[in-house]
């Protein structure tokens, strides 16, 4: 009777090896690009100079939202940005906000609003958009800076934020496009 041992090494390793490697190679998957083949919630996480804000859209229950369909327009802060934000707004280590998924969930949805806005959208609204939290932001012309315009605030003072000199943002990389929206990654927390 012949043994397996035997039989193995009649047949040779290389054969077997060959058969037994697509079973035990890591499954592969396709990569994550915006490219509006993926949801945004897929390319957030996929973005490793994101992940401080997918964890603080995870703790806060906003992720499941934005897992839906949708569309939403979503001004993603860097880790930079949220190292240099305020505690309060989740910014540091943001210990305090962080532990209260409703104070966080206010200060998210003032970075998410409905619709899939490209930079290109935004300039046809004349740079307004209004948040989930019901706050409004404005984008300067040209697409670059965008602020958190302050509740009565007169058009001309947003427009001064937004064009740089206030607390605005930079629009490092827009129209990041999703299945269900659109990401543009953002260097400041707004607020």
């Amino acid at each position: 009777m012949i043994s397996r041992r035997h039989l193995l090494r009649a047949s040779g390793a290389a054969p077997l090896a060959a058969l037994l490697a697509p079973a035990c190679a890591p499954e592969r998957r396709e990569p994550v690009t915006a490219d509006g083949r993926f949801p945004i919630m897929a390319i957030l996480e996929d973005t490793p100079e994101l992940s401080r804000f997918v964890l603080l859209l995870e703790r806060s229950g906003l992720a499941e939202t934005l897992r839906g369909d949708g569309p939403f327009t979503v001004f993603a802060p860097t880790n930079a940005a949220w190292a240099a934000a305020p505690p309060e707004a989740g910014g540091g280590t943001g210990t305090a906000v962080s532990a209260d998924p409703q104070r966080l969930a206010a200060v998210l949805r003032g970075l998410i609003a409905r619709g899939r806005l490209s930079r290109a959208d935004i300039a046809a609204r004349d740079g307004q958009i209004v948040t989930l939290d019901g706050g409004r932001l404005r984008v300067a012309p040209g697409g670059q800076q965008v602020a958190r315009v302050a509740a009565g605030a007169t058009p001309a003072a947003a427009s001064a934020r937004a064009a740089g000199s206030g607390p605005a943002a930079t629009i490092t990389r827009p129209d990041l496009r999703a299945t269900n929206g659109v990401i543009h990654v953002i260097d400041r927390v707004l607020l």
